[in-house]
Protein backbone atom coordinates (compact mmCIF):
# COMPACT_ATOMS: atom_id res chain seq x y z
CA UNK A 1 0.00 0.00 0.00
CA UNK A 2 1.14 3.30 -1.02
CA UNK A 3 -0.84 5.49 1.00
CA UNK A 4 -4.05 4.88 3.31
CA UNK A 5 -6.32 6.63 4.20
CA UNK A 6 -6.11 9.45 7.10
CA UNK A 7 -9.03 7.80 8.85
CA UNK A 8 -7.07 4.57 8.83
CA UNK A 9 -5.50 5.05 12.74
CA UNK A 10 -8.94 6.44 14.21
CA UNK A 11 -10.60 2.99 13.26
CA UNK A 12 -7.99 1.18 16.15
CA UNK A 13 -7.93 1.21 19.86
CA UNK A 14 -4.93 0.01 21.95
CA UNK A 15 -5.71 -3.00 24.31
CA UNK A 16 -3.97 -3.32 27.52
CA UNK A 17 -2.46 -6.76 26.13
CA UNK A 18 -0.71 -4.27 23.35
CA UNK A 19 -2.42 -5.04 20.95
CA UNK A 20 -3.71 -2.77 18.64
CA UNK A 21 -7.39 -3.61 18.19
CA UNK A 22 -9.34 -2.50 14.80
CA UNK A 23 -12.86 -1.09 15.09
CA UNK A 24 -13.73 -1.25 11.46
CA UNK A 25 -15.37 -3.70 9.67
CA UNK A 26 -14.57 -7.22 10.05
CA UNK A 27 -14.81 -9.91 7.17
CA UNK A 28 -16.77 -13.28 8.10
CA UNK A 29 -13.59 -15.01 9.58
CA UNK A 30 -13.11 -12.03 12.01
CA UNK A 31 -10.52 -10.09 10.46
CA UNK A 32 -10.21 -6.63 10.01
CA UNK A 33 -10.92 -5.03 6.55
CA UNK A 34 -11.09 -1.77 4.80
CA UNK A 35 -11.48 -0.95 1.36
CA UNK A 36 -9.36 1.14 -0.36
CA UNK A 37 -9.19 2.68 -4.27
CA UNK A 38 -12.51 0.00 -4.63
CA UNK A 39 -11.11 -2.83 -3.25
CA UNK A 40 -10.92 -4.57 0.07
CA UNK A 41 -7.82 -5.34 1.97
CA UNK A 42 -6.68 -7.18 5.14
CA UNK A 43 -6.36 -4.05 7.91
CA UNK A 44 -3.42 -6.15 9.87
CA UNK A 45 -1.91 -6.25 6.09
CA UNK A 46 -2.30 -2.71 5.23
CA UNK A 47 -0.04 -1.75 8.70
CA UNK A 48 2.53 -4.67 8.03
CA UNK A 49 3.17 -3.05 4.93
CA UNK A 50 3.51 0.48 6.38
CA UNK A 51 6.21 -0.36 8.82
CA UNK A 52 7.57 -3.05 7.07
CA UNK A 53 7.55 -2.72 3.44
CA UNK A 54 5.48 -4.94 0.65
CA UNK A 55 4.45 -8.52 1.79
CA UNK A 56 6.45 -11.04 -0.49
CA UNK A 57 3.95 -12.88 -2.89
CA UNK A 58 1.70 -15.64 -1.52
CA UNK A 59 3.06 -15.22 1.69
CA UNK A 60 0.70 -14.78 5.37
CA UNK A 61 1.19 -12.40 7.92
CA UNK A 62 0.72 -14.36 11.21
CA UNK A 63 -0.64 -12.57 14.34
CA UNK A 64 1.49 -13.54 17.11
CA UNK A 65 -0.95 -12.33 19.68
CA UNK A 66 -3.52 -14.71 18.21
CA UNK A 67 -5.99 -11.26 17.62
CA UNK A 68 -7.67 -11.64 14.48
CA UNK A 69 -8.50 -8.06 14.66
CA UNK A 70 -5.19 -6.49 16.01
CA UNK A 71 -2.88 -4.33 13.54
CA UNK A 72 0.37 -3.76 16.06
CA UNK A 73 3.18 -4.37 13.33
CA UNK A 74 5.05 -5.88 16.40
CA UNK A 75 2.29 -8.55 17.13
CA UNK A 76 2.55 -9.45 13.08
CA UNK A 77 5.13 -11.92 11.46
CA UNK A 78 5.86 -12.49 7.72
CA UNK A 79 6.36 -16.17 6.60
CA UNK A 80 5.29 -18.44 3.76
CA UNK A 81 2.12 -19.99 3.71
CA UNK A 82 3.52 -23.08 4.86
CA UNK A 83 4.95 -22.31 8.09
CA UNK A 84 2.02 -20.40 8.83
CA UNK A 85 0.01 -23.62 8.28
CA UNK A 86 1.74 -25.23 10.94
CA UNK A 87 2.16 -22.01 13.40
CA UNK A 88 -1.22 -21.72 13.13
CA UNK A 89 -2.35 -25.80 13.48
CA UNK A 90 -4.51 -26.22 16.93
CA UNK A 91 -1.94 -29.29 17.36
CA UNK A 92 1.54 -27.36 16.16
CA UNK A 93 2.94 -27.75 19.63
CA UNK A 94 2.63 -31.64 19.70
CA UNK A 95 5.76 -33.58 18.57
CA UNK A 96 3.11 -36.90 17.76
CA UNK A 97 0.43 -38.15 15.66
CA UNK A 98 -2.56 -39.05 18.30
CA UNK A 99 -1.34 -42.52 17.17
CA UNK A 100 2.40 -42.05 18.41
CA UNK A 101 4.00 -41.25 15.00
CA UNK A 102 6.44 -38.58 15.67
CA UNK A 103 5.87 -36.25 13.56
CA UNK A 104 9.38 -35.42 11.09
CA UNK A 105 10.24 -34.45 7.55
CA UNK A 106 9.89 -38.00 6.06
CA UNK A 107 6.22 -38.52 7.98
CA UNK A 108 4.69 -35.29 7.49
CA UNK A 109 3.41 -33.51 5.21
CA UNK A 110 0.91 -30.16 5.59
CA UNK A 111 -3.02 -30.65 4.29
CA UNK A 112 -5.45 -28.18 4.32
CA UNK A 113 -3.84 -25.87 6.82
CA UNK A 114 -2.59 -28.58 9.65
CA UNK A 115 -0.20 -31.71 9.62
CA UNK A 116 -0.89 -35.24 8.21
CA UNK A 117 0.95 -37.95 9.66
CA UNK A 118 2.28 -40.50 6.38
CA UNK A 119 2.24 -43.57 8.91
CA UNK A 120 -1.15 -43.74 9.84
CA UNK A 121 -2.57 -42.36 6.21
CA UNK A 122 -1.48 -45.23 4.96
CA UNK A 123 -2.71 -47.74 7.40
CA UNK A 124 -5.61 -46.65 7.03
CA UNK A 125 -5.62 -46.56 3.29
CA UNK A 126 -4.54 -49.81 3.06
CA UNK A 127 -7.59 -50.85 5.49
CA UNK A 128 -10.15 -49.07 3.28
CA UNK A 129 -8.52 -50.89 0.23
CA UNK A 130 -8.42 -54.37 2.66
CA UNK A 131 -12.28 -54.01 3.40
Amino acid sequence: MTSTPPLFFNKIIVLDSGCWEWQGNLSVKGYGRIGLRGKLYKAHRICYELFYGKIPKGNDIHHICKNKRCCNPRHLENMTHSDHSITDNHYSNQSQCKHGHEYNEKNTIIYRGGRVCLICRKENNDYWRNK
